[in-house]
């Protein structure tokens, strides 16, 4: 085998604590990247070791059954560690094994994951092209590693240097689909992940996506979505989706339009996505709930509108409300997630919060909360001094949403931990 690319499981449950069940996803963006290097004639699997309950002996049966020459390893700020294990692993068989690192804590990690020598190369940003580009050289022997845009690596001397930027996917169109085909479709309660689009206009202070994904919306066309859509509900037959995208509702003129089309070719098969309440209006919520949406997830983060204003979040907890009503009204169940908490955060803001939980679940809402973290990338990271806060764990395995990791300037340890309790409580009652 050429490409064996690599899910890691995580060390603990990363799941915010939820009045709404929680989902398990496809990996998506191997999918994208196996996609790209059977496009380029590589032979190539997904191993996701999360789902499929994997451990370190699992995989180096793995390894060894299936001999690849190039190891891709995904990895998420809470994932890092087994990521190196498995990339450990993989140079144990085989030292001849390269090992590359991509994904959202690498991105802005490179340095810190290549000081690991079992880290051989880290992919910056998407994927896809950086991933297929590297592969074609390493296992062809050929080619001046140094030109690869986006690819971070050592020099001769030991070094890392990172070579420039590549420029994000302009057009989305040019990806094949996701190649589900090498994933255990059947072990996810979601497994119609779909992307439409990639990056993010916003500027929370707690969020890395314009960061990995760009500051401005990159949609698919219409056609392109449908036929991704049909491939995999007639094929695989799926009859659940997730549009995974950021924002879904990013431009709701296109929203509607793919609503529409979905309507006319028959699709209303049910679905979820992620909205925000300033990018959302009846009309669009009434096409979406036409065209089969069943749940639309709300980023509320907090009931003071002091607290979402200093966190840049961008809506107001009337427009919050509004959304959240009108989703109910027109057959869509509406959930909004919280965090806590944030910098300027006080009791008084708590209760502010806790009070929006109750008008929201009285009328129908879902609703869950988990922990600020610092992930790299954010501007909460890079700023925690400047905002008042203090790292109080620095060890990756307990970035899972749910373990205090920060102290703010008027809450410590103690006191994150009993309001989170009581949040959480709140929000499954």
């Amino acid at each position: 085998m050429d490409v064996m690319l690599i899910q890691p499981p995580t060390p603990c449950p990363n799941s915010p604590h939820s009045s709404d069940s929680t989902l398990s996803t496809p990996p998506i963006s191997l999918g994208y990247i196996a996609s790209m290097l059977i496009k380029a004639g590589f032979s190539v699997d997904i191993v996701d070791m999360e789902i499929s309950g994997m451990r370190g002996k699992d995989i180096l049966k793995t390894i060894e059954e299936y001999a690849p020459r190039m190891v891709g390893i995904s990895t998420t700020t809470l994932t890092f560690k087994n990521a190196l294990r498995v990339a450990a692993i993989a140079k144990t068989i085989n030292p001849e094994i390269s090992t590359v690192l991509g994904g959202p804590h690498v991105t802005f990690m490179a340095d810190e994951a290549l000081s690991h020598p079992q880290v051989d190369y880290v992919v910056r940003g998407e994927g896809e092209l950086t991933l297929t580009e590297l592969a074609g050289h390493v296992l062809n022997g050929s080619g001046d590693r140094s030109n690869i845009r986006g690819l971070s690596m050592h020099n001769h001397t030991g070094g890392v240097i990172h070579n420039i930027e590549r420029s994000l996917i302009r057009d989305l169109d040019m990806l094949p689909f996701p190649a589900r085909h090498l994933l255990p479709l059947h072990l996810y309660s979601a497994p119609g992940l779909i992307m439409t689009g990639r990056g993010c206009d916003g500027r929370c202070i707690f969020c890395a996506a314009r960061g990995i994904s760009g500051n401005r919306y990159r949609l698919r066309s219409v056609k392109n979505v449908i036929s991704e859509i049909e491939k995999i509900s007639t094929l695989l037959g799926l009859k659940l989706l997730f549009f995974g995208d950021d924002t879904f509702t990013a431009m709701p003129e296109r929203t509607r339009e793919l609503c529409r089309e979905l309507i006319n070719k028959g699709l209303q098969m049910n679905w979820m996505c992620e909205t925000r309440a300033d990018r959302i209006d009846r009309e669009t919520l009434k096409l979406m709930a036409d065209a089969g949406c069943a749940v639309a997830q709300f980023g509320a983060e907090s009931g003071s509108q002091s607290i979402l204003n200093s966190v840049r979040k961008g809506i107001t907890i009337k427009a919050l409300l509004e959304a959240v009503k009108t989703a109910q009204d027109v057959g869509i169940h509406p959930t909004c997630s919280f965090m806590f908490p944030h910098p300027e955060d006080t009791w008084e803001t708590v209760k502010e919060t806790m009070s929006l939980i109750k008008k929201l679940k009285a009328i129908g809402a879902g609703t869950a909360i988990s922990l600020t973290t610092p992930f790299p990338g954010t501007y909460l990271s890079a700023h925690l001094s400047d905002l008042g806060l203090r790292l109080i764990c620095d060890d990756t395995d307990q970035y899972n949403f749910s373990i205090p990791v920060i102290e703010t300037k008027n809450f410590d340890v103690w006191d994150i931990r009993e309001i989170y309790t009581d949040l959480v409580m709140l929000c499954l009652s």
